[in-house]
């Protein structure tokens, strides 16, 4: 007569046909595919405890190489993997509809990369840590446009921003601010050369008309 399983033991029940198995861990999390043991090692699904399920390569029970991530609220992440986060070119669909297309390192936005979201923001340029960072061009919600130099999130160096009313303003940023010296042209073709400390402008020198 055979011995009667532990709860333990049965949640652990595979059932073999090769490399490949079928697992019912604790918990309610479940995996099928290509093991080492009772490790996740190869192609597989695994439907996680959390309600998000990952379709595509593992090694040593954590995600690695090629696979999609799709989570419970419907969100996706397909690309490469590497100890079970995010590395390498990936496309990450969000259930807000916000869209990234781009390099990321250990789970973050990190490289080059392609930002839109369903307000109408747009980047598209180098990130780090998850925030622009390095040369961009972003498009704000209210339709302001800059195009330059990023430090984490914020336009700091040279840009220019382009308003919704196309003004363009073309000189030195600092955490989003314009400071310094300034070359304002209007739609009209119009110059103005302005000054800025934090945004506020200080002065104004010479104008002249654009030519054609």
């Amino acid at each position: 007569m055979s011995e009667k399983l532990t709860l333990f033991e049965r949640l652990w029940l595979m059932i073999r046909a090769g490399n490949r198995v079928a697992v019912e861990f604790p918990f309610g999390e479940r995996y099928i595919g290509q093991a080492s043991g009772t490790v996740p090692h190869g192609f597989g699904i695994y439907k996680y405890s959390s309600g998000k399920t990952y379709r595509g390569e593992f090694e040593q029970g954590k995600p690695c190489g090629m696979g999609t991530m799709t989570l419970s609220d419907g969100s996706v992440c397909k690309g490469e993997w590497k100890d079970g986060r995010q590395n390498g070119k990936m496309i990450c669909k969000n259930a807000d509809g916000s869209e990234y297309r781009g390099m990321m390192k250990d789970g973050k936005r990190c490289g080059r990369g392609v930002y839109s979201g369903p307000d109408g923001k747009f980047y598209d340029g180098e990130w780090r840590s998850d925030l622009p960072h390095g040369r961009g061009k972003m498009v704000f919600i209210d339709g302001d446009r800059f195009e330059g130099e990023f430090v984490l999130g914020s336009a700091s160096g040279k840009g220019v921003m382009t308003d919704r009313f196309g003004s363009r303003y073309e000189g030195i940023w600092r955490d989003g601010k314009k400071n310094g010296s300034f070359t304002k042209t209007a739609v009209t073709g119009k110059v103005t050369y302005e000054q800025y400390v934090e945004d506020s402008l200080v002065g104004k020198s010479r104008e002249s008309l654009k030519k054609d």
